[in-house]
């Protein structure tokens, strides 16, 4: 039976002892509704009905509009969950307290303005709203559920594939929510990237990931962005060519069209084809480019090639 039925059939009938009416409400903790407990409204003794007395019955006209059953907030926003009819006027028609069962889920003022705060879970908001006439309660309650959907987060690099040795940055973006109740990050990296604050470091050739925890509100989500790392092989720092020999230059790492070159220098001391075989012609160190277009991009990767006799 509703609130507002339970209220009118009480104040239909002339009394000449105490009644009390003992209803079934929910009880709720933060991790949301639980088993059913007990409620009791009770009338004064000797009270007979508004009507029979010419009162106003203030509770015909506090109807299921008046009030939310249940809301979900986010952290920090705000909702205003009673709403005292036109028709009555507050502390000459009735007085009305509100009370929350779980002030670290919901806070509600004197006003009856309900706060989410920055912790999800759920909390009951009890309005009391008390007939100045004679003194009968009753209660209203709304289902206060804090809520935070932090899978809307962003998170983005400004590159995926890199050259070793090279770096890329990542990016967090949060909702305006997150922004109000407060985030942590945490980040992490296998493969061939190592990752400190958000910034990204190509070790070697191959495959990474970097995952970025985020945390807020108790709410967490773990986001992943895979890398992709290149270099040149074929000769290393401490190779040697010699003048007159050749070797055929690699990508490894990465998948891709490759367009091979030397630097001014270079071009002096050795020649090298559109397949990366490379030859010396003099002694010094030539630089060789490989530009590899992986997708819409070009990654660029270096080498220095000692050529001696």
């Amino acid at each position: 039976m509703k609130l507002k039925e339970i209220g009118s059939r009480l104040l239909a009938c002339a009394m000449a002892t105490a009644f009390v009416f003992t209803g079934s409400i929910a009880n709720v903790s933060a991790a949301g509704p639980q088993s059913a407990g007990t409620a009791n409204y009770a009338m004064e003794e000797g009270a007979a009905s508004r009507e029979a007395q010419g009162g106003q019955d203030p509770f015909a006209k506090i109807t299921a509009s008046c009030y939310d059953r249940s809301v979900t907030l986010e952290p920090t926003k705000t909702r205003t969950v009673f709403r005292l009819p036109s028709s009555l006027k507050l502390n000459e028609d009735v007085t009305i307290t509100y009370t929350s069962s779980d002030e670290s889920i919901a806070k509600v003022d004197a006003n009856g303005v309900v706060t989410a705060q920055k912790k999800v879970g759920y909390a009951l908001i009890t309005t009391t709203v008390k007939a100045a006439y004679d003194g009968f309660e009753m209660e209203y309650q709304t289902l206060v559920k804090v809520n935070h959907d932090i899978t809307k987060v962003k998170v983005s690099a400004n590159a995926t594939s890199l050259a070793k040795g090279k770096n890329a940055t990542i990016t967090v973006t949060p909702t305006a929510a997150m922004k109000n109740a407060g985030y942590t990050v945490k980040y992490t990296a296998s493969g061939a990237v190592g990752v400190s604050k958000g910034k990204v470091t190509a070790k070697k050739s191959g495959a990474g990931k970097a995952m970025v925890k985020i945390s807020s509100a108790g709410k967490t989500i773990t986001k992943k962005i895979s890398f992709n790392v290149g270099e040149i092989t074929g000769v290393s720092d401490k190779s040697v060519l010699k003048i007159g020999k050749s070797v055929t230059l690699k990508v490894k790492g990465l998948s891709g069209s490759v367009k091979w070159s030397l630097d001014k220098k270079g071009k002096k001391l050795a020649s090298i084809s559109k397949a990366g075989k490379i030859t010396g012609k003099k002694k010094g160190v030539a630089k060789v480019t490989a530009k590899v277009k992986v997708g819409k991009k070009t990654v660029t990767l270096t080498q220095n090639v000692k050529i001696a006799k």
